[in-house]
């Protein structure tokens, strides 16, 4: 993973502040604008990387 600015930061994250509302796909979108690989991502989101107790309302990674 590519280290980022906090510029860039900001410039991936601004677009999701606009927003009308929030689900759960928020928090992928977080990860993924401050850099966390697309694949892991994708891992988390399906499950396989998710340790929550409660994986359908809560993500949790080791």
């Amino acid at each position: 993973m590519a280290r980022l600015n906090l510029k860039a930061v900001e410039e991936r994250v601004a677009p999701l502040g606009g927003r009308e509302a929030y689900d759960r796909e928020l928090i992928f979108d977080l990860l993924l604008a401050y850099g966390k690989p697309k694949g892991n991502v994708t891992r988390l989101r399906t499950g396989s990387l998710n340790v929550a107790a409660d994986a359908e309302h809560e993500v949790a990674q080791k």
